[in-house]
């Protein structure tokens, strides 16, 4: 037998009424299944993007730190590398200058020595005369 339609109704026996229901309940499962994958689903791309996103940035901030670290080590590298070739040019300057006072040092002093002899070959005074009484004969000979 079939149902019976009205204007605004549909008359079902017991038994239809019990087929209806249980596909309907078969079709909710497999709606309420299906709204079930899609959320967790859904869900589960939003923690793993928001745990992406959080491991991205925690990995930004660690090569942050990592390079501001080395570019700590190699600026004070450079400025230590810097300071040696400073250090060694100025090394280098200083004992030239050094070398070269030392030599005209050593240039006037043999001068000196050169006038001191002749000054004393042309008193007469002799050589091992010890330099106090040296400097009283020239103050007297003045």
């Amino acid at each position: 037998p079939r149902p019976a339609i009205g204007l605004t109704k549909v008359f079902l026996k017991d038994w239809h009424s019990k087929e209806l229901d249980a596909v309907r309940g078969e079709f909710l499962t497999t709606y309420v299944i299906t709204l079930q994958r899609y959320t967790r689903g859904w869900l589960a791309r939003r923690r793993y993007q928001r745990m992406r996103r959080a491991t991205i940035r925690i990995q930004a901030w660690v090569r942050g730190y990592q390079a501001r670290k080395r570019y700590l080590w190699v600026r004070w590298a450079v400025l230590r590398l810097q300071a040696w070739g400073r250090m060694s040019v100025a090394r280098r300057r200083y004992e030239r200058l050094r070398s070269a006072v030392v030599l005209a040092q050593a240039c006037e002093r043999r001068r000196r020595a050169r006038l001191e002899y002749r000054f004393q070959e042309l008193l007469g005074l002799p050589a091992d005369l010890p330099r106090s009484l040296q400097t009283q004969v020239e103050v007297e000979l003045r």
